[in-house]
């Protein structure tokens, strides 16, 4: 039983394994889809390069603000960091992008932890599946490599979750989905 419990602990190769795999798919899809992905990619982008010009929130209304800016500001403000850091203009606009398989490999680490806390007898491997199914879908990566905030939001909703099933701390949990 005791190798059962190590087995089952932390991140094994079959996990990591499939999280390559997604993160490789994710990467290609970064750089295959031109700029400017349809649906709101556009959108998102200028709110990011707004707060990444002026270090301010943009206001609906503004001339170069699209009704994105409606929206939480947590992720434009570390897109725009990102977009700074790494050298505006098509550098940026793709470090960007590539910073979305982050929240996507934060999503995957959470939905495997909230499998195995809220259903312990999936077997393994039904959660690697299970995961890789609902992370993988074409959408879900298309969402993760474009500038938006889809994936984060998905992302920090699992924490508020996993946060709320193991401290029960309603503050952080609050915190969390607020974010």
């Amino acid at each position: 039983q005791a190798q059962v419990h190590e087995a089952e602990a932390g991140l094994g190769k079959h996990e990591l394994a499939v999280g390559a795999a997604l993160g490789a798919v994710a990467l290609a899809y970064a750089f295959a889809v031109p700029r400017g992905l349809p649906y709101d990619e556009p959108s998102h982008w200028l709110n990011v390069t707004h707060i990444a010009r002026d270090w301010t929130l943009p206001r609906l209304g503004d001339p170069d603000v699209s009704y994105e800016a409606q929206q939480g500001p947590l992720v434009y403000v570390i897109d725009a960091v990102i977009y700074r850091l790494t050298g505006t203009g098509t550098t940026g606009f793709y470090a960007v992008r590539v910073s979305g398989v982050l929240w996507l490999a934060a999503a995957a680490v959470l939905c495997l932890a909230l499998l195995k806390a809220g259903w312990p007898r999936i077997p393994r491997a039904g959660r690697i599946a299970g995961t890789a199914v609902a992370l993988g879908n074409p959408m879900v990566v298309g969402a993760a490599m474009s500038v938006q905030n889809d994936i984060p939001a998905l992302a920090l909703a699992l924490a508020a979750l996993w946060t709320a099933t193991r401290f029960q701390h309603p503050v952080v949990v609050g915190l969390l989905a607020g974010a």
